[in-house]
């Protein structure tokens, strides 16, 4: 509209050509600046000023597009935020529609990172004091990882070296990707439901931050903190670490070491059994030596001592007794432990060499067992033996032959007649009975 030769402008005409010519000529622009009045309304946009010490720039992000973001301004923050300028209309208003933020400092996915785990720790999924140990012998081993590549068959090559027949499920999962974090959690849920194992392993090989996001991912970091049973997380190499790494009860350097760390060695616990043997064999050999020793210490004393007093007697029934506990109940410990360990091998799907071991294990058993009751026996023979001496040396065996014993009113043994005085009263013990004399007269040969 034109009066006098001048061009008259609607508000509204004016504002969209504004509006026009902002966004034609800064389409895509990147301003530094400090994040103050930020608002997130119900919405789901995000509203904030973009300040520095001389100026300030309304921002908005929309919805549609916050939602690729995995970083978030914080009021106070430094940032960069790309974007392109536009107006509001309403208002007439500038403004900077931004489609991307990023830390002053940091990168996009570190400040994530780090914004993430904070949030996580204060919810305790990774205090030490909920860390699990691992079975020792797991029946059932659960493997969560993407069913192509080398890293399941590398686990598995290493599971089957350590423990051939180790009964192993499957829960493939993506292992990257916008949708990875769901596919694992899932995965994760699945094998505990269904198949029960006893340790679960999530696995992924290397690759760059970007790869590897999916594992620090909230639903991943909850899956694992709330699984029912250990989990060892062996995402990427020794250098790379995620938040699905802290949450685990173990993380593994690798997948490799993973396996290695969830499955134990059969040949390493072959080798203990047969030290436990060893030991075993040691020890009632050295048991049997001892007792063999104080059998020959007491008879010893039996040969250097004419008439055994009730105290030699009842030494000699402890000793025996205690022999007899002593040898049974050990006995009894090892056989115990050695079916214990049998069971427990045997409950764990055992290999055919673990078959041959127990054939073998049994056979030297029964050799242990038959070594055992010879020297038993012979230390029972032998104790028979020392017995029947004891009552053919005792005191009553002797009276039983026409003797007596004769005893001083203070209970004092008379071996010489020169002990006696005339008058004097003495005790007579015969075989059966007892007898009280007077000495009349004492004849000293």
């Amino acid at each position: 509209m034109s009066e006098d030769g001048r061009k008259i402008w609607k508000v509204s005409d004016l504002a969209a050509a504004v509006k026009d010519r902002l966004e034609n000529s800064f389409p895509d622009v990147f301003v530094r600046g400090e994040v103050s009045g930020l608002a997130t309304p119900a919405s789901g946009h995000i509203y904030f000023t973009l300040k520095d010490d001389q100026a300030a720039l309304r921002c908005v992000m929309y919805r549609h597009t916050r939602r690729y973001l995995r970083y978030t301004p914080e009021e106070g923050h430094e940032i960069l935020v790309r974007g392109k300028l536009s107006a509001y209309g309403p208002r007439s208003e500038f403004q900077l529609v931004a489609d991307y933020f990023e830390p002053v400092g940091l990168g996009s996915l570190y400040a994530a990172f780090l914004q993430l785990q904070q949030q996580l720790a204060a919810k305790g999924y990774f205090d030490r004091e909920r860390k699990r140990p691992l079975p020792f012998l797991p029946q059932t081993v659960g493997i969560v990882t993407s069913l192509s590549g080398a890293v399941l068959h590398d686990m598995l090559r290493i599971i089957g070296a350590r423990r051939p027949g180790q009964h192993i499920v499957i829960s493939p999962s993506l292992v990257q990707g916008e949708t990875a974090p769901q596919s694992i959690a899932r995965a994760i849920h699945l094998l505990v439901e269904h198949a029960r194992p006893d340790v679960i392993i999530v696995a992924r090989g290397g690759g760059s931050p970007e790869d590897l996001w999916a594992w620090n991912s909230e639903i991943v970091v909850e899956a694992v903190a709330h699984c029912p049973v250990p989990v060892v997380s062996g995402v990427g190499h020794e250098v790379d670490v995620t938040l699905c790494d802290w949450a685990a009860d173990v993380r593994a350097a690798t997948p490799t070491h993973a396996a290695e760390t969830a499955v134990p060695n059969a040949a390493d616990l072959l080798t203990a059994i047969r030290h436990l043997q060893r030991r075993a064999a040691v020890n009632v050999r050295s048991r049997l030596a001892l007792a063999a020793e104080q059998h020959a210490n007491l008879h010893g004393r039996l040969v250097h001592e004419a008439v055994p007093t009730p105290q030699l007697l009842r030494r000699l029934d402890e000793l025996q007794a205690g022999m007899r506990y002593a040898v049974s109940a050990y006995l009894t410990g090892r056989r115990h432990g050695a079916a214990l360990w049998t069971e427990r091998l045997r409950t764990a799907s055992p290999l055919l060499r673990l078959r041959s071991f127990e054939k073998r294990w049994s056979a030297a058993d029964r050799d242990l067992s038959a070594g055992i009751r010879d020297v038993t026996g012979e230390a029972r023979a032998r104790l028979t033996r020392l017995q029947a001496k004891l009552d053919a040396l005792g005191p009553y065996a002797v009276l039983a032959r026409g003797y007596a014993i004769v005893s001083r009113p203070d209970g004092k043994a008379l071996r010489h007649a020169a002990e006696a005085a005339p008058g004097e009263l003495l005790d007579v013990r015969v075989q059966v009975g007892r007898l009280s004399a007077r000495v009349e007269r004492v004849e000293k040969s």
